[in-house]
């Protein structure tokens, strides 16, 4: 299509009427060849060495002052598809030599009527060089090369420029980082970052409008490369493009562009591609390892003879192979039936389906007398059984209908009907757990379910060789193979050095009572952990005074009166009130035409925030029915109100702490078993009195625990008033001793792949880490860290090169001025993510096997300095990586090394940030030290997406309560005290003071330790057409492009911006309700699905309606969220590294600003203090922030390693 049709109004500029020439004249001027022309050909003059051609025969010149036209004398653009209807166009022009770049008239020959334009093309794609345009003749193949347009030609010329120039920029980023392959997201940034034609800003509106366009050339250009380079169009951010057109790689599109790739007569050269290190390992890594990333690794420091016989042997150790073990992995299910009918058959086997039927066997013979009773049954210490001899501490394989199992042998027992039985614990093979395949064929794991059986289908005692794990993790030999110390050639030799526990998703250390072979030992330890015999965990026990019952204890907790209690949220409602109404949104002008908000209808269920458990204080215990159970026994409660369910509005909601409740007189009555847990209940003046040297006292008693809370007022319901507190009431919250969490010895710590440190934050944060050494290749990212961390040594080094020079120096002797083994006490890092990532749907190459190789570089960190314990962060698709095959590997790396470990998807909304984002994390703790538990939620919030699967087993979530104590961060929460801010600040050390004191109990806690101003809070500068865009998005909650009216407007630079033009029925939304067309393409006709028309050149650019979205809206959800305004009420979505309105994650638009988010306010959505700042350009910063942990979510891990030092201590 045709941007406009304006007649040719140019008259001959040339004082000289003898130097005007037409048609093919221009190109005899002496005065501007490089050609002479001979009687048979043009032969080529090398003019200069750098301006030497390599298109023999080409006959070229350079035109400025130019004006392009039809023969109808209508003015035209040239990539407008006319040349592809073989319309004839024409030239006028000044005329100079090819290598004269001055866009004066000064020494030019004016030439007009050159026809026989027959394509155009693009060159200039070293950073170096600008871009250049030119057209090809038909006649003879010669080449015009445009400089400056006509002033009547500008309007024609300078959007060409403008995206031949962001072309050119595509090209330059894929061609340098093909290696690497970058994001769409990584595109966009190194854009926003180039200088575009008249000083325009980059928008990725402008790409998406002429994203057709984009493609064509993009396609272009790598048809013209050689043989021996490789494609781009595989790289992830040109697929998005790809994507966004709505086209197939292997379709043809018509274009008449050619993509010079090589001019020798301007000497460009292809920039070099950046040399990727391989991953340095250590040989028990790179053995695990190597045959995933094959090539990806360094050969390290090993033996390599004996990495090639660990190799055979592995190849020969395959766990489907030997005759006796007949479960594989997808056999999980049945041992655990198994275990279930074992636990439901009151001690008895006889019930399983999966067991050989049970008959009485009378050819056991005891040894001695009983060592003791219990219950009436006789335990004994050994026996004789089909001429075996078996005692308490054996172990044994045993037939389960066509299933052999391996147990332990924890009790030999018989009763008062002489029924005989033997009682132990699960073994799983290796290849029976997580670790299938890459499990060892001899390796055992002791699992904590029990089973008992009578003695008929034993099959035979195995020998279980139980190893020290403490000792397998303080070898720092690195060796490749486990001293296992059992005959690998005897089928009925194992080893043992681990327990897994499936249900928690963990391998941890085998407690010392469970090695021993003593039967009084093994006794003592089964009335602890047996499933069986032990009384139910679920078992309700009560205290009484009479007929008064004080207390009833359920799950290992005790409940009294007066204490408060967590309840269930359906238990019981609030009394009805009338809330101060919500805030309005700004009016919006009701007579514009919004056409595109029909889509909203079909938007999914909207997001309701998670709301946190209900709080009450027992006042009576009673009992429902004469049933000893959890639904038998009740509470008589008096409600405690949080703001939110009180009649104050927005503004008092939001002020204060979170923990704040309101005691009311009004009761309700709640079951056992819809009670959740305790909570420790004050008043403010207890807090003040406890607490009298505090400035902050309530900050101070928060910071113990979230199950921590206090009475601000009475509040009645029925009035809507509130009062003090009454002083008989006072007296039940005025009586307690506050424990308070003592301080630990930090973990002195190594932060690899630190990024700006977010995770180092979170764990100093906690109190349980000394930042003490950080490794992080991004220099502005290791700036960042520097600047928060300042006594920390940080190295801006490539990972790989650090861990070589280490281990190299380690094995000399020699000193180096890093760490050395035995000094680090936490290592903790994300590794690069880029392979993982659930949106790089093209993550087979180099580069991203590179990426995915650092994993390895990681746990080389871990084998060579062996900290006490390890944290390590990714995407939570790296659990399903490759099938799960890259988890397996690191899970058995950890294994090898000794390490007890424990994994799973944790949700950072849970634990105190305004935003949805999980991320995969595996934890790991040395032997001997307690193995640290995820923590519990502190805020409510979504807790989908959180089972955790890898491969055919699924563990679920990893933590136990399904509910949190407080509600969840919100915007208001989060950003509503920063100033107002324009899109033109680009000053990155501006200062400018808050609004005023911090309002949210979120809000002081960023603000701790900052004075009266903020820094960071700067956005990245926008399109005026964007802003635009932004100004008319509503500022009301859900509004996004959809809500944009299509109207014609006037931008300040003078562009008009035109309505979008709905000319066609689009089959799948139908009309309006007024018969109006929704369809912006042909391709939406029913005609168009079926015969799958072209759509490039129906492309409406300078629409306030960007004509890709509902072009493409109905493949892909209607682009929700794009131009998306953030809900003061709701919550961030996941931060990203590059807040862009028309990216992925598009609802980046302040609430009542007509901007994206600044810095600052993404710093905010991941919980970075206030005093937490940030080196580089804007781009730079968004980066770092959108890559970091958040705090918040490190802080409450560091949480649960605290607890265990403190046991520790």
């Amino acid at each position: 299509m045709l941007k406009s049709r304006k007649k040719r109004t140019i008259t001959n500029q040339s004082n000289n009427a003898n130097k005007v020439r037409k048609e093919n004249d221009h190109l005899t001027f002496s005065n501007i060849l490089i050609f002479k022309k001979s009687e048979k050909s043009w032969e080529e003059i090398i003019i200069d060495e750098k301006y030497s051609t390599s298109y023999d025969y080409v006959p070229q010149v350079h035109i400025t002052n130019f004006v392009i036209y039809d023969e109808e004398n209508h003015i035209v653009s040239i990539d407008s598809g006319i040349l592809t209807r073989n319309h004839q166009l024409k030239l006028d022009g000044y005329a100079k030599p090819i290598y004269n770049l001055d866009t004066t008239l000064t020494g030019g020959n004016y030439v007009k009527e050159v026809s026989g334009i027959s394509s155009w093309f693009i060159t200039g794609f070293t950073e170096e060089d600008n871009i250049r345009i030119g057209l090809v003749r038909c006649d003879d193949g010669d080449e015009i090369w445009l400089s400056e347009p006509a002033e009547i030609y500008q309007p024609f010329y300078r959007p060409l420029l403008q995206k031949s120039t962001i072309f050119k920029g595509i090209i330059t980023f894929a061609t340098t980082r093909i290696d690497e392959d970058p994001s769409y997201e990584d595109l966009t940034i190194y854009l926003s970052e180039q200088t575009l034609p008249d000083n325009q800003i980059f928008s990725t509106d402008f790409l998406v409008s002429n994203v057709k366009w984009m493609w064509e050339q993009i396609v272009s250009y790598d048809s013209a490369r050689d043989e021996n380079e490789e494609s781009i169009l595989h790289m992830r951010c040109l697929r998005y493009i790809m994507k966004l057109t709505g086209v197939k790689l292997n379709k043809k599109l018509g274009s008449t562009t050619r993509i010079r790739r090589k001019e020798k007569e301007l000497r460009e050269t292809k920039p070099k591609k950046p040399i990727l290190t391989k991953a340095t390992v250590t040989p028990l890594v790179k053995y695990i390892f190597e045959e995933v990333f094959q090539g990806q690794l360094a050969s390290g420091k090993t033996n390599d003879n004996e990495v090639e016989e660990n190799a055979e042997d592995a190849d020969e150790e395959d766990c489907e192979g030997d005759d006796d073990v007949t479960i594989k992995n997808t056999d999980i299910k049945i041992l655990q039936e198994l275990r279930s009918s074992s636990r439901n058959s009151s001690l008895s086997s006889t019930s399983s389906s999966l067991l050989v039927k049970n008959e009485k066997d009378n050819s056991v013979r005891w040894f001695n007398d009983p060592i003791f009773q219990y219950s009436g049954i006789n335990y004994y210490e050994s026996c004789e059984y089909n001429d075996m001899w078996l005692r308490v501490g054996d172990c044994i394989r045993y037939k389960a209908t066509d299933k052999i199992l391996l147990f332990r042998i924890i009790h030999l027992t018989e009763n008062k009907y002489k029924s005989q039985k033997w009682h132990g614990h699960f073994f799983l093979k290796s290849c029976e757990t997580l670790l299938g395949e890459y499990g060892e064929q001899q390796e055992l794991f002791l699992v904590e379910e029990c089973f008992e059986s009578t003695f008929k289908n034993i099959i035979e005692k195995i020998e279980v060789n139980f190893l020290d794990s403490e000792q397998q993790w303080q070898n720092r030999k690195f060796t490749t193979k486990v001293d296992s110390k059992v005959d690998t050639k005897d089928r009925n030799s194992y080893y043992c050095s681990k327990m897994y526990n499936s249900s928690a998703a963990m391998f941890s250390d085998i407690p010392a009572i469970y090695k021993e072979i003593d039967m009084y030992s093994l006794a003592a330890s089964h009335k602890k952990s047996c499933n069986l015999n032990q009384s139910n965990k679920d078992t309700v026990s009560i205290e009484k005074d009479g007929k008064e019952i004080l207390s009833v204890s359920f799950k290992n907790i005790t409940y009294e009166v007066n204490d408060c209690v967590y309840i269930e949220n359906d238990a019981y409602t609030f009394k009805a009130f009338q809330p101060e109404k919500k805030e309005k949104a700004p009016e919006e002008d009701k007579t514009l035409d919004r056409p595109e908000r029909y889509r909203h209808l079909r938007d999914r269920n909207p997001v309701v925030l998670a709301q946190p458990v209900l709080i009450g204080h027992i006042r009576k215990i009673c009992r429902i029915s004469s049933k000893l159970s959890d639904k038998s026994f009740g509470f008589v409660i008096n409600k405690l109100y949080r703001p939110e369910n009180t009649n104050l509005g927005n503004n008092s909601i939001y002020s204060g702490y979170l923990h704040r409740l309101y005691y009311s007189n009004e009761s309700a009555q709640v079951t056992l078993s819809q009670v959740k847990g305790k909570c420790f209940v004050i008043t403010e003046e207890y807090a003040e009195k406890f607490y009298q040297d505090c400035d902050e006292p309530l900050g101070r008693y928060f910071d113990q625990g979230p199950d921590r809370f206090y009475i601000a007022a009475m509040y009645c319901h029925k009035r809507n008033i509130f009062k003090d507190l009454p002083s008989d009431i006072k007296k039940h919250f005025e009586t307690k001793t506050i424990h308070e969490l003592k301080p630990v010895k930090k973990l002195v710590t190594l932060d690899v792949f630190a990024g700006c440190g977010g995770l180092s934050e979170g764990l100093h944060q906690s109190g349980i880490s000394e930042a003490k050494w950080a490794i992080e290749f991004n220099t502005d990212a290791a700036n960042s860290y520097q600047k928060r961390f300042p006594n920390a040594k940080v190295y801006n080094l490539d990972c790989n090169q650090l861990l070589d020079e280490a281990l190299e120096a380690y094995e000399k002797g020699t000193d180096t001025p890093y760490p050395k083994p035995g000094e680090v006490e936490l290592l903790c890092g994300g590794p690069p993510c880029q392979g993982f990532s659930g949106m790089n749907r093209f993550n087979k190459r180099d580069y991203s096997k590179f990426k995915n190789s650092l994993i390895a570089s990681f746990y080389s960190y871990c084998d060579f300095y062996r900290p006490k314990y390890i944290i390590m962060e990714n995407v939570r698709t790296f659990f399903v990586h490759k099938k799960s095959e890259v988890f397996r590997l690191t899970v058995t790396a950890l294994l090898k090394m000794g390490y007890q470990c424990r994994f799973g998807i944790l949700q950072a909304g849970c634990y105190g940030i305004p935003q949805s984002r999980r991320r995969a994390f595996i934890i790991g703790a040395a032997p001997g030290h307690k193995l640290p538990n995820f923590p519990e939620p502190t805020h409510a919030f979504s807790f989908s997406g959180l089972n955790l699967s890898a491969g055919n087993m699924k563990f679920g979530i990893c933590f136990k309560n399904l509910y949190a104590p407080l509600r969840t961060i919100t915007v208001r929460d989060a950003i509503m005290d920063l100033p107002k801010i324009e899109n033109n600040q680009r000053d990155l050390h501006t200062e400018l003071e808050y609004k005023g004191l911090p309002d949210s109990h979120y809000q002081r806690l960023l603000r701790k330790d900052t004075g009266d101003t903020v820094f960071d809070h700067i956005c990245k500068p926008l399109n005026v057409l964007v802003i635009e865009r932004i100004k008319h998005v509503p500022k009301s909650p859900k509004s996004d492009w959809r809500d944009i009216p299509n109207i014609e407007i006037t931008l300040q630079d003078g562009r008009i911006i035109k309505k979008l033009v709905y000319e066609y029925d689009d089959i799948q939304n139908g009309r309006g309700p007024n018969g109006e067309l929704r369809g912006v393409c042909k391709c939406a006709t029913v005609k168009g699905k079926i015969e799958g028309l072209k759509c490039q050149d129906l492309n409406q650019q300078d629409t306030l309606i960007p004509w890709c979205l509902p072009h493409t809206g109905n493949r892909h959800n209607d682009w929700t969220g794009l131009y998306g305004r953030l809900d003061w009420n709701g919550h961030f979505i996941t931060t990203v590294t590059n807040p862009d309105p028309m990216a992925k994650q598009g609802r980046v638009v302040h609430p009542n600003q007509d901007r994206v988010v600044s810095v600052r306010e993404n710093a905010r959505s991941q919980g970075f203090p206030d005093s937490f700042t940030f080196c580089g350009i804007i781009p730079e910063r968004y980066r770092q922030i959108g890559n970091a942990v958040p705090p918040p979510l490190s802080k409450a891990i560091g949480g649960e390693f605290k607890k265990i030092l403190m046991d520790q201590k």
